[in-house]
This record gives C-alpha cells, sequence and structure tokens, in this order.
C-alpha cells in the first residue's frame, strides 16, 4: 500500500516537472519568436522598401510620372524686329519636380543631342530642351547662327513659353548651357535678369574676338610638305566682322551640322560678343566648367568669366579631353556635382560658400600656378 502511494507521488512529481520544463521551452521559444519579429520589423523600417517596391517606386517616379510634349513657341529674330521665328522644343513634365531646367545646346547639336541628359542629369526635374535657330527643325533661310548673339532670344522665348504652362509658371526655372548655349544664356540673362534662379555653363567662350584669334591660329597651309600658319593673321583678326573676311572664318570653323534633316550648311555670322561682360551682370548663383585640353574655349576663358560673375559661383576645372568633354571623362562627378549645385541653390544653402574652385588632380599646383597667371594677365588688361 505505501510502496502505491510513493510510486503515484513520484508519477505526479515527474509530471508536474514535465509540465513545468514543457512550459518554459514553450514560453523561451515564443518569446525568442517575438524578439525575431521584432527585429525583422526593425530591419524592414531601416532598410525601407523591398528591392522590387523600389524599384516599382523608382519606375512610377521617372517612366509613368513623366510627361512628354513636343512644343512649339515663338521668339523674337532680332532685337530691333518686331518679327518672330517658331521655335520647337521638347518638354518633360515630372509633376513632383522642384525646378524646371532649361538645356541649351551647343553649335551644330540639336534638342534630340541633350536627351541623354534628361535621364543622366535631370531625372527628378522638368526639362525644356528645344533648337536655336539655324539648327534642328524648322530652319529657314532667315535663319542665322551668332553664337549666342541673336541666340539669346531664343532663350528668351523658351524661358517665357515656361511662364506660359500654368503648372510651371511658379517654379524656379535654372539654366544649364554647354558651349555656344552658356553664351547664349548668359547673354539672356544679363539683359533679363529676372529669366533664371541659377545657371550652370559648360565650356563658354569669353569673347568672339579671343574666339576667333584661336580660331585662325588654328588656319594652316600645306605647302611642298610645309606647314604655315595663315599669313596677314593680325589684318584678319582687325577685320574679323567683315563679310567676306567671315568666309575664312566659316572654313576654320568646318561648318557642317549632323543635326538638321538635310544635313545643310549652317548660315554663320560672326558679330561682336563680351561673355565676360554680360557675366558682370549676371546676379544669380552660377557654376561654370571646363576641360584642361579645351582650345576652343580654354580654361583661361573660363576662369574669366568665373571672376567677373557677381554672386555664388563655383568653377570646376576638369580632366576632359577636349571641348564638352566633362561629362562623357568622368558622368558620374559631374551628375554629383550638377544635381548637388541645383539641389544647393533651391535649398538656399548655396550661400554659405559664395566661391570655390575645384581643379581635378593629379596636376592642381599646376594649375594652380596657371590661374595665378591668368590673374595677372586680367589685371594687366584691366589697367
Amino acid at each position: 500500500m505505501i510502496k502505491r502511494v510513493a510510486y503515484s507521488l513520484l508519477r505526479c512529481t515527474l509530471w508536474v516537472i514535465a509540465g513545468i520544463v514543457l512550459y518554459g521551452l514553450a514560453y523561451k521559444v515564443g518569446k525568442d519568436a517575438r524578439c525575431v519579429q521584432k527585429k525583422q520589423e526593425l530591419i524592414r523600417s531601416s532598410a525601407g522598401p523591398r528591392p522590387m517596391q523600389k524599384l516599382r517606386q523608382l519606375r512610377h517616379a521617372i517612366i509613368e510620372d513623366t510627361i512628354e510634349e513636343n512644343v512649339r513657341f515663338s521668339v523674337r529674330l532680332s532685337g530691333d524686329n518686331r518679327d518672330r521665328i517658331e521655335r520647337r522644343g521638347l518638354l518633360v513634365r515630372r509633376p513632383h519636380a522642384r525646378a524646371v531646367i532649361l538645356m541649351c545646346h551647343g553649335f551644330t547639336c540639336g534638342k534630340d543631342d541633350v536627351r541623354f541628359l534628361r535621364g543622366s542629369l535631370f531625372s527628378q526635374y522638368t526639362t525644356l530642351s528645344f533648337d536655336f535657330r539655324a539648327h534642328g527643325e524648322c530652319c529657314t533661310s532667315e535663319h542665322i547662327c551668332t553664337f549666342g548673339s541673336l541666340e539669346k532670344y531664343d532663350v528668351m522665348g523658351a524661358v517665357e513659353f515656361i511662364r506660359s504652362q500654368p503648372d510651371l509658371e511658379d517654379k524656379p526655372i535654372i539654366v544649364y548651357g554647354f558651349s555656344m548655349g552658356a553664351v547664349a544664356a548668359l547673354l539672356a540673362q544679363a539683359e533679363r535678369k529676372d529669366l533664371f534662379h541659377a545657371a550652370i555653363l559648360d565650356c563658354p567662350f569669353e569673347s568672339s574676338d579671343k574666339l576667333i584669334a584661336r580660331l585662325l591660329d588654328k588656319v594652316n597651309f600645306s605647302i611642298a610638305g610645309y606647314e604655315f600658319g595663315l599669313p596677314g593673321k593680325g589684318l584678319f583678326q582687325r577685320y574679323a566682322y567683315n563679310p567676306y573676311v567671315q568666309e575664312i572664318i566659316k572654313k576654320a570653323l568646318k561648318i557642317k551640322t549632323s543635326s538638321t534633316d538635310n544635313s545643310a550648311s549652317i548660315s554663320v555670322s560672326m558679330v561682336p560678343i563680351d561673355t565676360v561682360q554680360a557675366a558682370r551682370a549676371c546676379n544669380i548663383p552660377s557654376f561654370v566648367m571646363v576641360c584642361k585640353k579645351d582650345n576652343k574655349a580654354p580654361v583661361s576663358a573660363a576662369y574669366e568669366i568665373y571672376r567677373a560673375l557677381p554672386n555664388v559661383k563655383r568653377l570646376w576645372i576638369t580632366n576632359g579631353r577636349e571641348h564638352f568633354d566633362s561629362f562623357f571623362f568622368n558622368p558620374e562627378k559631374y551628375g554629383y556635382k550638377v544635381v548637388h549645385f541645383i539641389e544647393e541653390v533651391l535649398d538656399g544653402t548655396i550661400k554659405k560658400n559664395p566661391e570655390a574652385i575645384d581643379i581635378d588632380g593629379p596636376d592642381q599646383e599646376f594649375w594652380q600656378k596657371q590661374l595665378a597667371l591668368y590673374q595677372q594677365e586680367l589685371s594687366h588688361e584691366t589697367h
């Protein structure tokens, strides 16, 4: 009897112990599961959307929200002429964009040649690209390229078109131009000081006089295997704006374009342009870029324009190999610096650093000395 009672008590004790152990294990497993769940929630919240979700959001922002439209607008033929000519452009609307980027192409290019910049540089902004007169679509015999002098009216007309759009009229406009487009933008802003909130200027030339001098330096003749420079170069430079002399300059430019539908020669008229003087009147934040090996608009030209700018300004001297090569030489850095400048302008933080010169390596010391020499030369010219 006693043995039976003891056995029953032992069995009950074992069941109680087993129950306690099982309960402890169940509690621990449940607690671990809750900890894992909390960790997963924290990871999700810190990591943001899953990769596929992020891709869908990106696609929606860049593609589905993008509205592309072929547009037309009229511009003044010249300053003393009330006649207007039609220009054609490509407007890419992004409803949530903070700003509108007006893209101004260079000589022998067109609006279709700068399409790649929309996605690589300005994917988060509304953009308008257009054909300058004598370029691209809608060209007639009365359209003459003047390397910025008359093209400034095309820039003004483009801004007027942007301001006529109800969804864009209140958004800041930032101009991006290279070569001739950069010069035209500066000339337009100097005349109409309310056009832009900021300017991004890649490889502008400082004046038509110095541009012509560089072009004439390249004109060579080969006689009996010997290379000779252009005779009477100084005389040609003095009368560079004479129609007869301009024929020689046009040959130096090699004026042929693949931008126009019929691949015809671009009608050109060289007129006096002083980009530096225009820069002095451009009281907006400006970002100037130039390639070290640019022989059309060299570092000295960019530096002279940079010095003349009165507002917040940036100068970037890149390792580019030729004219307008900064983007192609290092597209990642180019994109970062351009977008960073735009965002600083929009946020108002650009004013914290009024001036900055950035020189790509490894020869910064050499170019710092070159800039000092340029500064001395400019001081002598001023006096």
